[in-house]
């Protein structure tokens, strides 16, 4: 088996244990592959600098993604000054305290560790071993073991119930991220490997001990000599024409930007149809604009990771308000 299949088959665990079933394992991938498509894409077409974003974690059930938050990043080395910023300016909206994760991208899996995750099966989750945490001690980085992570957040890892995905979907959606680059599918799953290996929903004990997080996908250097916010997400066009974003997230993300003094981006990977997602072209609004022309009336949007009959209020945009990257 290669190294990214390998990969891709150690994500389906992380992943079966964190998805309640096949609509949100689908809707999971479909985002991961907007994602890669995304990354793939952009380094081919343009010169302008990228940096990796990190992710809100509450550490409460809550749905507040701020709410006793920590704010993590998952980076290969080496580290840019500005993963550092980001951590700093992070901060009025992760109390709880800042981390960065490095790993070496060169290390082969046959020198990695595992990591034993309590629970039904004491399942083995194999990660780097030149993985390193640290936090943000006085706006500068001190080293702090991964036990120490896990100690000082709080929480105790645990998969319970196992999510029964169809083999065809499982081998439809390796088949489809093995073709992206090494690198970015091994920090997608090291990604993984953090919010759903290590911040598990629940603990040993069934009791939560996480809410719901938000990921910043990624950072771009503008022309306004800041790193804006990209928002990315692989849709099809509506009914009406229109293409849409959850509230919460909306509000989240200007959030983050006016915490980050910056701007934030939405970047739609559009396709044609929820059946055959053939990619058809880049589209990009500011979230400035997208606030400022959606409809302020909501409608039902799609399930995403919650189940079935939960209520996801999303607000409308035209795409005649996007323009093509």
């Amino acid at each position: 088996m290669d190294s990214k299949t390998f990969l891709l088959e150690k994500m389906h665990e992380l992943l079966s244990y964190s998805v309640i079933g096949d609509i949100q394992y689908k809707n999971r991938y479909n985002g991961f592959n907007g994602e890669l498509h995304f990354l793939s894409w952009f380094r081919a077409n343009r010169n302008s600098p990228l940096c990796e974003g990190g992710i809100f974690i509450p550490l409460k059930d809550t749905s507040d993604s701020f709410e006793e938050a920590i704010y993590l990043i998952v980076v290969p080395n080496p580290i840019s000054e500005y993963h550092v910023e980001q951590l700093q300016a992070a901060k009025p909206l992760s109390k709880r305290g800042q981390y960065l994760i490095t790993y070496d991208s060169n290390e082969h899996i046959k020198e990695w560790n595992c990591l034993k995750i309590d629970g039904l099966t004491d399942s083995v989750i194999p990660y780097p071993s030149s993985l390193k945490v640290f936090t943000l001690l006085d706006d500068t980085l001190s080293e702090i073991a991964l036990s120490e992570l896990k100690c000082r957040t709080g929480v105790k890892p645990a998969f319970h119930k196992k999510a029964a995905i169809n083999d065809s979907l499982k081998n439809f959606f390796i088949k489809k991220l093995v073709e992206y680059n090494y690198e970015d599918i091994l920090n997608t799953y090291l990604s993984r490997f953090i919010l759903d290996g290590i911040y598990t929903r629940t603990n040993i004990d069934r009791n939560v001990q996480r809410g719901a997080p938000l990921d910043i996908d990624a950072f771009i250097y503008g022309k306004n000599k800041k790193w804006n916010i990209l928002e990315i997400k692989e849709k099809n066009l509506s009914a009406n024409g229109c293409f849409g974003m959850d509230v919460r997230r909306i509000n989240s993300l200007k959030k983050v930007a006016e915490t980050f003094s910056t701007r934030a981006f939405y970047i739609v990977r559009k396709i044609s149809d929820q059946e055959s997602r053939s990619f058809v072209s880049w589209r990009i609004i500011s979230m400035d604009r997208f606030d400022r022309f959606a409809s302020k009336n909501f409608v039902e949007g799609g399930t995403g990771m919650r189940s079935t009959d939960s209520s996801n209020p999303t607000r409308l945009c035209n795409e005649s308000y996007f323009k093509d990257i």
